[in-house]
C-alpha cells in the first residue's frame, strides 16, 4: 500500500482532493446557511468573506466612520440579501465570476463617495471541478519508470 503513495504526484493528488472535500463541504453549507468571516481592518473599512447560496465572495466597504474589527466569524440562516440606500454603479457577470460595486444613494452625484461597497465573488462549482479533476489527474496517472543504466558491456570488435 505505502508503493502507491511513493512519489509527488500521489502527494500531490491526496492534498489536492483534500482541499476539494473542504470546498465541497463548505458549497454544501452555503446551500442552507450563511457564513462571514470578518477580517481585522481599520475603523472606516469593512473587510469579510461570505459563504452563501453556492458562492464565496470577497467583501470590501469603506466610509461611515466607527470602531475597528476585530477577526470574527458568524453564522446565519439564509436570507434575501438587500443594499437599502445603496446604488448599484456596476453589476459585471463574466462566466462564473461577477464583480458588483455599490455606493451611498446620497453620494452619487457628487465626488464625495461617503459609502463604496465593492464585492467580487465566484462560484464553488467553479473551484470544487478543476481541483477534483486535477487531483484525479494526479493520483491515477501512471508513475515515470525509472530507467535504470544497464552497464558497458564491451562487444567483440573493441575488446
Amino acid at each position: 500500500m505505502l508503493e502507491f503513495f511513493r512519489g509527488w504526484k500521489r502527494k500531490a493528488g491526496c492534498v489536492t482532493l483534500m482541499v476539494a472535500c473542504v470546498f465541497m463541504a463548505l458549497w454544501l453549507r452555503s446551500l442552507c446557511l450563511e457564513d462571514n468571516i470578518q477580517i481585522p481592518s481599520t475603523a472606516s473599512s469593512r473587510k469579510l468573506f461570505v459563504s452563501k447560496d453556492g458562492t464565496l465572495a470577497w467583501r470590501a466597504g469603506r466610509g461611515y466612520a466607527s470602531r475597528i474589527r476585530p477577526l470574527r466569524w458568524y453564522s446565519y440562516q439564509l436570507r434575501p440579501e438587500t443594499f437599502e440606500g445603496l446604488k448599484c454603479l456596476r453589476n459585471d457577470e463574466w462566466c462564473v465570476f461577477n464583480f458588483s460595486e455599490y455606493v451611498d444613494d446620497e453620494s452619487v452625484g457628487g465626488a464625495n463617495k461617503e459609502y463604496q461597497l465593492r464585492i467580487y465573488s465566484v462560484a464553488y462549482w467553479s473551484i470544487v471541478l478543476p481541483l477534483t479533476a486535477v487531483s484525479a489527474w494526479l493520483l491515477l496517472s501512471k508513475p515515470r519508470v525509472k530507467k535504470v543504466d544497464s552497464p558497458i558491456i564491451p562487444t567483440g570488435e573493441n575488446a
